[in-house]
């Protein structure tokens, strides 16, 4: 059984002593494939640095929102001129909205939509994180038209926001959550997805998986979100790990 972790933040300085090990244990526990996505200017040289030195590590680069208080005013032309210069890039992320954030919901806007022209203009799919903006986001989605999609990172909503944005040609990212035995809405609209639109992912060194909150989250871990799945859904493992490897190259091929 291959499995592949479509969402870890393996550059970050969680991993920075031990990065080998923790690429090892993921390996061994069956997983072939991982994609790191940038979040600042800051960290996408080292992300790309990462993937050249891991055949199995593919990127993304992108404004996380969280990171906008840091954005120079040539961060956009920067992110322009790394996607012309590495085509293996496979998607523009992590970007998105954030309502929680102290930063200017309007200003997140434009620097979104910004990145959304450049998944356009370079035909490459989003990773994109989203909370308490659902609504502003499929309105934007929409209007974007976006030809490769992308995935909903971290999904934890109703299934009526899931199927929204499958609507529009989307995958859902999802991950620790769903070991929650108290995650109902989460677990209830997950239980009911196809697996055509599921990606596995960790979120790691952030989200831990249930029963072990407090820990570090790896890699390896997307072995316990597997497993719920598979309960949630009633199916076989091996079978969901085949439709994660599918949705997953479906989606990140580069061009």
């Amino acid at each position: 059984m291959q499995l592949i972790d479509s969402h870890c933040h393996l550059d970050f300085a969680a991993f920075s002593g031990d990065l080998f090990p923790v690429l090892k244990r993921a390996r061994d526990s069956g997983v072939s494939g991982f994609l790191v996505p940038g979040v600042a200017a800051y960290n996408w040289q080292p992300v790309l640095d990462l993937a050249s030195q891991h055949q199995d590590i593919r990127v993304a680069l992108g404004l996380h929102p969280y990171f906008l208080h840091s954005l120079q005013a040539t961060d956009l032309d920067y992110l322009q001129h790394l996607l012309i210069r590495h085509p293996d890039v496979v998607a523009i992320g992590e970007i998105g909205l954030d309502k929680v954030i102290d930063f200017p919901f309007a200003e997140q806007v434009n620097i979104f939509s910004c990145q959304l022209a450049l998944a356009k203009q370079f035909d490459l799919p989003v990773i994109i994180h989203c909370r308490q903006a659902h609504n502003e986001m499929i309105k934007l989605l929409q209007q974007a038209k976006l030809s490769r999609g992308g995935v909903i990172h971290g999904f934890s909503g109703s299934l009526q926001i899931a199927q929204s944005y499958i609507k529009l040609g989307f995958k859902l990212g999802i991950g620790g959550v769903i070991t929650y035995p108290r995650a109902n809405k989460t677990r209830n609209a997950v239980a009911q997805l196809p697996l055509s639109a599921i990606l596995l992912e960790t979120d790691c060194p952030d989200m831990p998986v249930a029963e072990k909150q407090g820990q570090r989250n790896e890699p390896c871990r997307i072995v316990d979100i597997i497993h719920s799945l598979a309960e949630l859904q009633n199916k076989p493992m091996e079978l969901i790990a085949e439709a994660n490897k599918r949705n997953f190259n479906e989606l990140f091929a580069n061009k």
